[in-house]
C-alpha cells in the first residue's frame, strides 16, 4: 500500500526507517517484513458483527508517568564489550522510561565480604559501559550480606543499621560518580517469606525495614526509596504494616506479578489472571493514595525458568504485555511497570544475541508514541480477552488494542468528528510486525494473540 508522506514521517519518529534505531543486522529482515504485508488487518467481510468501540477523547483518567513503560536490566555484571554493545543497541531501540538494575547475585558479585564494603571498581565499570549518566535508574539492593543474617536467613536486629550504612555508602558513591543520574534505590527483593512462619514475623520484617528506610532517607534525602519488592500484590495487612507506620521513609511500595509457574497454563487462564490482578493493583493504589506511589517492578507471563515458557519469546508475549498494560494504564498512583526482562533467552524482550523480539517492537512504539493522557473507552459486548486503550499525546490520537483470545476479533472505531480520523500504525502477530493504515468507521480484524497500535 502506498504510504503518505505523513505516515512515513510518523514511522521515522519511531525508528522503523531510521538507521539510528534499526541495527544493521535487522535492516534486511525488517524491509522484508514490511514488504511482505503492508496490512495485517484485512478489511474484508466477516460472518460476525464487529464490536463498536467508542472513545470519549474529552473524558480522561490520568496522564501516564514518563516511566510507565520501563524494563528490568538483568545481566548487569557482564562487561564483555560485544555483549554490552548489543544490549545498548536494543535498549536504545526500546527506549524504556527507566531501567531497574536487578540480579539475584547482586551481593555475590558486587559486595566484598572481606572488606564489608562494595566492589566499587566493578560497579563503576558496569555503569560506565552502559549509561550516559543522565538516565533514570532503579538500583535493586536485593539482599543483605549472608554474614548479617541469622540461621533462618533473617536480618539480625543488631545488623539492621549496619546494613543501612552499607547501602548509604553505595548511594553516596553513585551520587558522586553520576551526579546527573536520576536514581531510585529499592531495598530488598522478595524477602517476606523469611518472616512469614512466625506470629511476629511480618511485623518484625516491617519494623526492621522501617529502621533501614528511615536511616537511608536521613543520609540521602534526595534519593527516593522503594521497597520491599513483594513477590505478589501485597495483602492489606502487609500494606498497613509498611504504610500504617508514620515516617517509615518509603516513597514507593513495590511488588511483582507473574501469572503462572507452568508453561501449560492456557492463554485464557493467563488472561483471566492478568485481569484480576489489575483489579487488585487498583485496590492497592487506592489504599496508599496520598501516602506514596506504587510500582510493579517485575512482571511477565511465567516466573519459572527450569522449563522455558516459549510464549515469552514470541508474539504471544507482546500480546500479553499490551493486554496487561492496557488494564493498568488507568490506575492512578501506579507510577511505573518494569517488564522482566531486557535481554535473555527465556524472558527477554531481546533474545540472547540481542535480536529484536515482538515485545521489543511493542515497547519501542509504546515509549515513543503512547506516553500521554489516558481517555475513556467503551465497547458493548467486547470479549474479556480483548483490551483497548485510547491515548492523547500532543493533541494527537493513539489507539492500542490487544487480542489474547484464540479467535479473530473484529472492531470498528466510531468516528468522533465531522471528518474521520486517519491513522498509521503497526500490527504485531504470528506473521510478524507490519505496517497498517486505518480510518475511523472501517472494520479492522485483530488476529488471535496480536496487538494493533494506531496513531494520527
Amino acid at each position: 500500500m502506498k504510504r503518505s508522506s505523513n505516515s512515513k514521517k510518523s514511522l521515522e519518529f519511531c525508528g522503523i526507517y531510521s538507521s539510528t534505531f534499526v541495527p544493521k543486522h535487522h535492516k534486511k529482515a525488517a524491509s522484508r517484513t514490511w514488504a511482505a504485508g503492508a496490512l495485517l488487518a484485512l478489511f474484508t467481510p466477516f460472518s460476525y458483527a464487529a464490536y463498536q468501540v467508542d472513545v470519549n477523547w474529552d473524558s480522561t483518567t490520568r496522564n501516564l508517568p514518563p516511566e510507565f513503560f520501563s524494563i528490568n536490566h538483568f545481566q548487569m555484571f557482564d562487561t564483555t564489550s560485544t555483549w554490552v554493545s548489543s544490549w545498548k543497541n536494543g535498549i536504545q531501540f526500546i527506549a524504556p522510561g527507566s531501567l531497574r538494575f536487578h540480579n539475584g547475585e547482586f551481593m555475590k558479585k558486587w559486595y566484598d565480604p572481606q572488606t564489608d564494603d562494595w566492589r566499587y571498581a566493578d560497579i563503576k565499570k558496569s555503569f560506565d559501559m552502559r549509561l550516559k549518566g543522565t538516565e533514570k535508574v532503579m538500583l535493586s539492593i536485593n539482599a543483605w550480606p549472608a554474614s548479617y543474617a541469622d540461621a533462618s536467613g533473617r536480618l539480625r536486629s543488631q545488623d539492621t543499621l549496619r546494613f543501612a550504612a552499607l547501602n548509604n555508602r553505595l548511594v553516596s558513591f553513585l551520587k558522586t560518580q553520576y551526579p546527573s543520574l536520576s536514581l531510585i534505590v529499592e531495598v530488598p527483593n522478595e524477602k517476606e517469606d523469611l518472616y512469614a512462619n512466625t506470629t511476629d514475623g511480618p511485623d518484625a520484617y516491617a519494623e526492621s525495614m522501617g529502621k533501614i528506610y528511615r536511616n537511608m532517607k536521613q543520609a540521602n534525602p534526595d534519593v527516593p526509596l522503594a521497597g520491599p519488592a513483594f513477590k505478589f500484590v501485597p495483602s492489606t495487612s502487609n500494606v498497613s504494616r509498611f504504610y500504617g507506620n508514620p515516617g517509615i521513609g518509603l516513597d514507593y511500595l513495590t511488588f511483582h506479578y507473574y501469572s503462572t509457574g507452568s508453561a501449560t497454563l492456557s492463554n485464557q487462564e493467563v488472561a483471566q489472571k492478568f485481569r484480576s490482578t489489575a483489579q487488585k493493583i487498583a485496590t492497592l493504589a487506592k489504599s496508599v493514595q496520598g501516602k506514596a506511589g506504587i510500582m510493579l517492578t517485575e512482571y511477565n507471563i511465567n516466573y519459572a525458568w527450569q522449563t522455558p515458557d516459549l510464549r515469552m519469546a514470541t508474539h504471544e508475549s507482546a500480546a500479553f504485555d499490551l493486554y496487561f498494560l492496557i488494564h493498568l494504564m488507568p490506575i492512578d498512583g501506579l507510577v511505573s511497570t518494569f517488564a522482566w526482562n531486557d535481554l535473555n533467552s527465556n524472558y527477554g524482550k531481546l533474545g540472547s544475541q540481542g535480536e529484536f523480539r515482538p515485545s521489543a517492537y511493542l515497547y519501542h512504539f509504546l515509549n515513543g508514541l503512547f506516553v500521554g493522557t489516558v481517555c475513556n473507552v467503551s465497547a458493548i459486548g467486547l470479549p474479556d480477552d480483548v483490551a483497548i486503550a485510547a491515548i492523547l499525546k500532543g493533541g494527537k490520537k493513539r489507539i492500542a488494542a490487544s487480542n489474547v483470545s484464540n479467535a479473530t476479533q473484529k472492531i470498528v472505531l466510531s468516528p468522533t468528528g465531522k471528518s474521520k480520523a486517519a491513522y498509521t500504525g503497526v500490527a504485531i502477530s504470528a506473521t510478524g510486525t507490519r505496517e497498517i493504515e486505518y480510518t475511523e468507521g472501517e472494520e479492522i480484524a485483530l488476529a488471535p494473540m496480536s496487538d494493533i497500535l494506531l496513531w494520527e
